[in-house]
């Protein structure tokens, strides 16, 4: 019940919901602009395992960039405020008093998590299926396949591109989930939007601005193999994990004593 709600009020708000669709259409973006530029200049069809916008083969960069870099601000318009809009209307009590202060707190967090990974798992998996249709018969293929022979996730990925692109998908739409729920439990805790926008944005900048970039997690076909991405991948899961637990076990303790 309390996650139909959830997705209600989201959908019910002008800006939220345009949020939402900005996120499902910016990996369509993505494919629309390859198209509409080998329209123009010519050239070979990309073929569409690669072509999908978590290689970043298409566009340079650029959708990507906007999406994935600034994720974490998309999902607090999503997510993030509508306990924030809780806590400044005062309607925070009347939930916990309905629901409980551990359902409240832990509703939130299962629902910002929830509806983040099937919204970016829906927007990427929508490019993956347009990327098929519209590159469908594409040869050129803009990496050396034999270049790494001894990086098993490489092989791997290029023997089955498209078990390699949803395995990616997957991946990056848990660790987006990952960073909205970290937004939604900064929420729970202070009703400072200066306070949660920034230390959110702050906590996903860190682990994508690094040489260990977060984002070499989220693209399929480079030279990085396990033994370098599982690191970086477990030790920010873990990280995320006990800031969320920290955050909801403090503000439930605290609340208890109000």
């Amino acid at each position: 019940m309390f996650m139909k709600d959830f997705v209600a009020r989201i959908y019910g708000n002008k800006i939220r919901c345009c949020v939402t669709l900005i996120v499902l259409l910016l990996p369509v973006l993505d494919i629309v602009i390859y198209c509409c530029n080998l329209i123009r200049s010519g050239g070979s069809t990309i073929a569409p395992a690669y072509g999908t916008f978590l290689a970043s083969n298409t566009t340079d960069h650029l959708v990507q960039i906007i999406l994935l870099w600034f994720l974490p601000l998309y999902t607090l318009v999503i997510t993030g405020e509508g306990p924030l809009e809780d806590r400044h209307r005062g309607y925070h009590r009347a939930l916990m008093g309905r629901m409980g202060r551990n359902a409240y707190y832990t509703e939130n967090i299962k629902c910002s998590f929830v509806f983040v990974f099937f919204l970016v798992s829906i927007a990427l998996l929508i490019n993956l299926g347009l990327v098929s249709i519209l590159c469908h018969g594409g040869k050129y293929i803009p990496i050396e396949m034999d270049d790494s022979p001894e990086n098993l996730l490489y092989n791997l990925s290029n023997a089955h591109p498209f078990l390699a692109n949803l395995g990616f998908i997957f991946v990056t739409a848990f660790l987006a989930g990952l960073i909205s729920t970290v937004g939604t439990a900064l929420a729970l805790v202070t009703a400072d939007r200066k306070i949660v926008y920034t230390v959110t944005f702050f906590l996903w900048f860190v682990p994508t601005s690094t040489n260990s970039s977060l984002l070499l997690v989220m693209q399929p076909f480079t030279e990085y193999d396990f033994e370098t991405l599982l690191p970086i991948f477990l030790i920010v899961t873990a990280g995320y994990l006990i800031l969320i637990r920290v955050l909801c076990f403090w503000k439930i303790r605290v609340s208890a004593l109000e």
